[in-house]
C-alpha cells in the first residue's frame, strides 16, 4: 500500500545534446544570405506576380517582410498592409497570414 512513485527521467544522449547547437547555428548562419540574395529573390517574385510593394525587409533568417501602404482621402485614413515570405535559397514562398493597419490621418493645422 504504501508505494513509492517512481520519478519518470528523461535521457539524452551526448549526439542529442550536440545536435541542437548545430541545428541552432545552422540557422543562424542564413541570416547573411537572407539579407544580401533574399531580399533579391522576394523582389523578382514580387515582379513576376504583378504585385507592388516596398522591397523586403529582413526580420529573422529565412522570413522576409514587405509593406505597401494605401491612402483613402474620403475618410482621411491610410492603410498600412504588410506581407511576410519565406526564403529558402531560391525557392520564395508567400505566407498565408498578412497584417493591416488603418490610421486616421490628423489634419494639419499650422
Amino acid at each position: 500500500m504504501n508505494e513509492k512513485r517512481q520519478r519518470r527521467s528523461f535521457r539524452l544522449s551526448l549526439r542529442s545534446l550536440l545536435m541542437a547547437p548545430v541545428l541552432v547555428a545552422a540557422y543562424l548562419a542564413c541570416g547573411p544570405p537572407t539579407k544580401s540574395r533574399g531580399i533579391m529573390d522576394v523582389t523578382q517574385y514580387q515582379r513576376a506576380n504583378n504585385l507592388h510593394q516596398i522591397t523586403p525587409n529582413y526580420v529573422a533568417p529565412l522570413v522576409l517582410k514587405c509593406w505597401v501602404s494605401t491612402r483613402n482621402a474620403a475618410n482621411r485614413t491610410t492603410t498600412k498592409k504588410t506581407t511576410y515570405y519565406v526564403w529558402f535559397f531560391g525557392y520564395v514562398k508567400l505566407l498565408p497570414f498578412d497584417r493591416e493597419q488603418t490610421e486616421v490621418d490628423l489634419p494639419d493645422n499650422a
